[in-house]
């Protein structure tokens, strides 16, 4: 016959019944105990000991009241400080105090609101026109210098290049748009180039109009 083998707790070495289990009821309960922590509790300022690390209240009651106090706060946020109109914010066009009914207000009244909306249109309009300026002005420029670079005589048709406006004397050495400081480049000239300034004799072998510059010529 099949004999069953005799289990021992391997703490206080007491048979055991379950064959699973290593350690007897006893036993096992006070190994799965923990050691109490102590820690402060944030009310009252008392000592006390938990279980847990992250337990702040020594108290249900103690946790209540800070619960209550949390909760008094968000109202008088949310609700009854702005529909008594005790919290008061400037509108962004006529910069007048106005009671705030909710966080999010920022215009006193309806007729501030189509004077934001109004100018906002406004800029995209002349922020368009600008772009469409200076797309006419590289047009003229191409144009005066017949779709070639002046700097390597290259042409889009015969030899693929793409075509970029450069400037003769550069903004980062004081140059401005004027069109007598532009001149057609292909995009190796005017990668290759940066923000060299040429001889007034190199300009001229090149047919470009003279000008005098302040900083050092190269």
């Amino acid at each position: 016959m099949y004999r069953k083998k005799r289990r021992f707790c391997r703490l206080c070495a007491e048979e055991i019944k379950c064959r699973n289990n290593l350690y007897c009821k006893q036993c096992n309960l006070k190994r799965k105990e923990k050691p109490l922590i102590e820690s402060m509790c944030k009310k009252c300022g008392k000592i006390f000991k938990a279980k847990n690390y992250r337990t702040n209240y020594c108290s249900d009651n103690c946790k209540r009241i800070v619960n209550n106090e949390k909760a008094k706060l968000r109202f008088r946020k949310k609700g009854k400080g702005y529909n008594l109109g005790k919290i008061k914010g400037t509108c962004k066009v006529c910069n007048k105090e106005f009671s705030l009914r909710t966080s999010n207000h920022t215009l006193c009244s309806l007729e501030c609101r189509k004077k934001y909306h109004d100018n906002i249109q406004n800029f995209t309009i002349i922020e368009d026109n600008r772009f469409q300026k200076s797309l006419r002005l590289r047009f003229e420029i191409l144009k005066r210098d017949n779709f070639t670079c002046q700097y390597c005589g290259r042409n889009p048709k015969q030899d693929k290049v793409k075509l970029q406006i450069d400037h003769i004397i550069p903004k980062s050495k004081g140059g401005n748009d004027n069109p007598s400081n532009l001149i057609t480049a292909c995009l190796e000239c005017n990668q290759g180039k940066k923000d060299i300034i040429l001889e007034n004799r190199k300009l001229h072998k090149l047919n470009l109009i003279k000008i005098e510059v302040k900083d050092e010529i190269i």
